[in-house]
């Protein structure tokens, strides 16, 4: 009897079978996307590694709520989880665009990175307490 009620959640939890993930769709395809945020992370409250899930959030995270970080880190859990996908490969371009996206503003806040010095590096000697001490007393 517990091999089959564990069996029943394990089922309920995969992406297509979560009802979170139902409702996310659902709830996607009505326009809802703010509300469908909602159910796609309560989706992956329940399976952390629900990839159908963490791309939708990647994509709503992108689109609708302009948080490119957020996209990145799920479209990251994506690729992680389904590296051999039909998706993989524009999903990979995703999260390029994500990253290039936190970049430009990050620059725009922070202007440009600096340019890497090319000038020998300044060593500087260690400081001996005691020879410094003598040096104050003279």
């Amino acid at each position: 009897m517990l091999l089959l009620a564990v069996g029943c959640t394990e089922n309920r939890l995969l992406d297509d079978k979560n009802p979170y993930f139902l409702r996310g769709v659902q709830l996607l395809q009505e326009h809802k996307n703010e509300e469908a945020i909602e159910a796609f992370e309560k989706c992956l409250r329940l399976n952390p590694s629900a990839a159908k899930a963490h791309l939708q959030l990647g994509m709503l995270y992108e689109d609708v709520r302009t948080d490119p970080v957020t996209a990145a880190y799920h479209y990251r859990c994506y690729l992680k989880a389904r590296p051999e996908s039909e998706n993989a490969e524009a999903v990979t371009r995703w999260l390029e665009r994500a990253e290039r996206a936190y970049f430009n503003d990050l620059q725009g806040r922070y202007g440009p990175a600096a340019p890497a010095s090319t000038e020998e590096p300044v060593i500087v000697p260690a400081v001996d307490p005691a020879q410094e001490e003598a040096k104050a007393r003279d």
